[in-house]
């Protein structure tokens, strides 16, 4: 933490000198989001605010019609990142910590979203799961056999124009420095 403060002071950041901290997908993945939050709030300034882009309730991510392959593909996903520290549900906390180190939350909304195979948004998933399932499978996450349920089970969707995928559920906090 020492070193942090020296560096961000050798670069004109010091405490209470930001209007703004903002975050995106990155909660979800420390270990310790109460301490960024601290630090955040050390460094705004009065009126200054922290907004905040993440996930709560990620585990609702599925497809549509449900398929169990999938739901175990997410599961996984969640407990892969739960057990390296990080939290996919880790906006349910930040209103509180955020209280905690002098900030009042002055705006809390969702973002749900749903894409459809022929849609720019289904390619994320596409992308995604290309790169991370393979990991959870070498993570002892999910099984062989189950990664490839669930890639048939993708691509099956994804020739189906009547599927869609509930994507992971985004929220947006903004806080502010009291």
């Amino acid at each position: 933490a020492v070193a942090d403060a020296q560096n961000l002071a050798s670069v004109g950041i010091g405490a209470g000198s930001l209007d703004l901290v903002y975050s995106r997908w990155m909660l979800c993945f420390v270990s310790d989001p109460e301490a960024v939050v601290r630090g955040v709030s050390t460094l705004l300034k009065p009126g200054g605010r922290f907004a905040v882009n993440d996930y709560f309730n990620y585990e609702s991510m599925t497809l549509a019609p449900r398929r169990a392959s999938f739901t175990r593909g997410i599961k996984a996903i969640a407990e892969s990142w739960r057990s390296r520290g990080g939290d996919p549900d880790v906006v349910g906390r930040l209103p509180r910590d955020c209280a905690k180190f002098g900030m009042r939350t002055t705006i809390l909304k969702v973002e749900q979203r749903i894409a459809r195979p022929h849609e720019t948004m289904w390619q994320w998933g596409d992308t995604f799961w290309r790169i991370y399932i393979p990991r959870l499978v070498a993570g002892g996450f999910l099984s062989q056999p189950h990664a490839d349920e669930f890639f048939d089970d993708w691509r099956a969707a994804a020739t189906d124009e009547n599927s869609f995928i509930h994507l992971p559920t985004m929220y947006e906090l903004i806080a502010e420095k009291r």
